[in-house]
């Protein structure tokens, strides 16, 4: 698959990776609000262009050299993104990496996180997931 290097496609998945526990539910499927917010430091939140790519590279995107493991991740298309109300960029290097803008005033910006979340289908990493109990 081919990637837009100036635009992320409205049918394109991007994976927001979460690394703590607190962030999702695991028995709902629920990815929370938090991990969607924008960073202080540059008024952005970082995911990856995941589409075309296999399982085991997907979760390679999330912890590359050895870093912090990711737990699971958030899976939206562009679309979504904009329909909330923001915009989705790619934003290299890293490869892949993109970036959800156009964030509002920082009043307005727990609701459209919360909006996001509600968006999002839960991916676990394999080995994140509840163990099935015995009948």
């Amino acid at each position: 698959m081919s990637l837009d290097a100036d635009r992320v496609e409205d049918d394109e998945v991007v994976a927001r990776f979460l690394f703590d526990r607190d962030d999702f539910v695991p028995t709902t499927g629920r990815v929370k609000p938090k991990p969607f917010l924008p960073s202080p430091e540059d008024d952005a939140t970082s995911v990856f262009r995941t589409g075309g790519l296999s399982e085991t590279d997907t979760w390679a995107l999330a912890s590359p050299r050895g870093m912090r493991i990711a737990k699971a991740r958030g899976t939206l298309q562009g679309g979504q993104i904009r329909w909330a109300g923001l915009d989705v960029v790619p934003m290299v290097p890293p490869p892949r990496h993109a970036a959800i803008v156009n964030w509002p005033a920082k009043d307005a910006r727990l609701s459209l996180a919360q909006r996001l979340a509600e968006l999002a289908k839960l991916v676990l990493r394999p080995e994140t997931q509840p163990a099935e109990r015995a009948p």
